[in-house]
Order: structure tokens, then C-alpha cells, then sequence
């Protein structure tokens, strides 16, 4: 079942999980995880009471308000794609794959 969800995502997140979403609208005229660093699968509904789960963008914590979906500070691909509908055996690898990455560009930084 597909839910509305919000979830802190940096841009190389976003990359390794965007292969995944597949069927998703992706609005990405202002989609700039820096600045709007909250991922979310119904950017485009603007009706609380439909429960659309197709379109990809970026928001603020302030742009989020009482949208009646859930907000996590810590990314997680797979509860990410469970909430999009996306079930797959890879999201665990892929989950994995996020935080190596993450991991390696955080060396990088205190290098």
C-alpha cells in the first residue's frame, strides 16, 4: 500500500535509489536536495485527502506542514520504496550501497 511519506535524503541518496522508481513521476524543476532536502513521493498532490503516491521532488520542512504524511530525519531506501509500493528483494543491497557511499564521502570531507 502506497503512503505519503517525507524523508531527509542527500543528493547522492537520491541517485543510487532513483533506478528504483520506476513508474514515478519525477519533478525535477526544482528538485535541489541541498536546499529542499526532504524526499517525497507526493510532491504533485495538493489534495490531503487523496492518497497519490506517483510523483518524485524535493521539500522543506516548512513546505511539508500538515500534509498528513510521515516525516523521518534518517533516509532508509527500503521504507522509502515500501511507501512508493516499490517492494524488491535489492533494496537491502541497495540500502547498503547508500551507506558506503555515504560513509566514503564523509572520508573524503576530513580529508
Amino acid at each position: 500500500m502506497k503512503k505519503k511519506i517525507n524523508m531527509r535524503c542527500t543528493h547522492e541518496q537520491f541517485e543510487l535509489l532513483k533506478p528504483k522508481l520506476f513508474g514515478m513521476k519525477f519533478n525535477d524543476g526544482f528538485f535541489n536536495l541541498e536546499e529542499y532536502p526532504y524526499l517525497t513521493n507526493n510532491y504533485s498532490n495538493n489534495n490531503d485527502s487523496g492518497n497519490r503516491c506517483n510523483s518524485i521532488g524535493s521539500r522543506s520542512i516548512d513546505m511539508i506542514g500538515s500534509n498528513k504524511s510521515k516525516i523521518y530525519e534518517e533516509f532508509n531506501a527500503k521504507k522509502f520504496l515500501k511507501a512508493c509500493g516499490i517492494t524488491t528483494g535489492k533494496a537491502k543491497k541497495l540500502e547498503k550501497k547508500i551507506k558506503k557511499l555515504v560513509k566514503e564521502l564523509s572520508e573524503l570531507k576530513t580529508k
